[in-house]
């Protein structure tokens, strides 16, 4: 099961739009430009490894307190039992100190530009391309999703058995 919060990082979308522009046979990265990539990328998972190591039992200790005050038993009994925080303040205040704690996490920007710097601009173009393309892809599919849920994040069911067809 996922962890509740877990930090989100910019470079791994970057770097998978940037392994599939390499699988085209009009993109193709030098020996020298991997093993640059290679290197940035491993430098920034130890720190973000670092990271973990810092925050990790804390963030767990956190998730483990909300799960508890949302009833949840443990992962063996996921059902909700009891509301243990019926106006939502402890919740609140607890969804707020994990998220920033998560907000220390790297973020990867910073190695985005490291790499974009190795690329030609050649490549730079066809990478910003696609990062643009799969942006826009996503708020498409964040659209599509609000326009079929009832404005409230419910989905609506749209089959032909709930319209009675």
């Amino acid at each position: 099961m996922r962890a509740l919060f877990t930090p989100q990082n910019a470079l791994d979308s970057f770097l998978m739009i940037l392994g599939e522009a390499n699988l085209t046979t009009s993109f193709n990265l030098t020996r020298d430009q991997k093993e640059k990539i290679t290197d940035i990328r491993a430098a920034f998972g130890r720190s973000l490894d670092a990271w973990r190591r810092t925050n990790g039992a804390d963030l767990a200790d956190m998730q483990a307190e909300l799960r508890d005050l949302m009833g949840y038993g443990n992962y063996n009994n996921p059902s909700p039992t009891e509301d243990r925080d019926p106006d939502g303040t402890k919740r609140q205040k607890l969804v707020d100190s994990i998220r920033e704690v998560v907000a220390t996490a790297p973020d990867g920007e910073q190695e985005i530009q490291r790499i974009r710097a190795v690329l030609t601009p050649a490549q730079a173009e066809q990478i910003d391309t696609r990062v643009l393309q799969s942006q826009m892809e996503a708020e498409r599919r964040r659209s599509d999703w609000f326009d079929n849920s009832g404005g409230d994040g419910q989905r609506v069911d749209d089959s032909p058995r709930a319209r009675g067809e």
